[in-house]
């Protein structure tokens, strides 16, 4: 009898062992998910930012060219390192609105911006971000 009773003690143990594991196991997998889904997160943030830059670049470039040559309409965009740029300007009522999408790989953003065109001078009314 005495054997059976070590026996069943060791049996007991093993399954204590066993359960812990599976306990521990259980937490350590949730948190590596939850880890992971801050990591993509933090990518898919990171790139939208990224992409948003594209954009005022572009915004900022298609100003800069404004000032150069009144007619500017859009064409020729600048260069966007790993993505590009789509230029759309309309005349609106006197004033130019300028609609700039940047895109970097999947991630696109659009701001824009209507200027007012006086005596030479290009001056920005208003600038908003119409998408992400």
């Amino acid at each position: 009898q005495p054997h059976l009773h070590q026996e069943s003690k060791g049996l007991a143990a093993l399954l204590v062992v066993v359960i812990v594991g599976a306990v521990s196991l259980t937490f350590i997998v949730g948190a590596t998910l939850v880890g992971i889904g801050e990591i993509d997160e933090a990518y898919l943030v990171i790139q939208g930012e990224r992409a948003f830059s594209a954009a005022e670049g572009c915004l900022e470039d298609t100003l800069q060219k404004l000032r150069e040559d009144l007619a500017y309409n859009g064409a020729s965009p600048p260069a966007v390192s790993g993505g590009s740029c789509i230029i759309t300007i309309q005349d609106s009522g006197g004033l130019k609105d300028i609609v700039v999408q940047g895109t970097l790989g999947d991630y696109t953003s659009t701001i824009g911006a209507l200027v007012d065109i006086f005596g030479g001078v290009v001056t920005v009314v208003s600038w908003r971000e119409l998408s992400s």
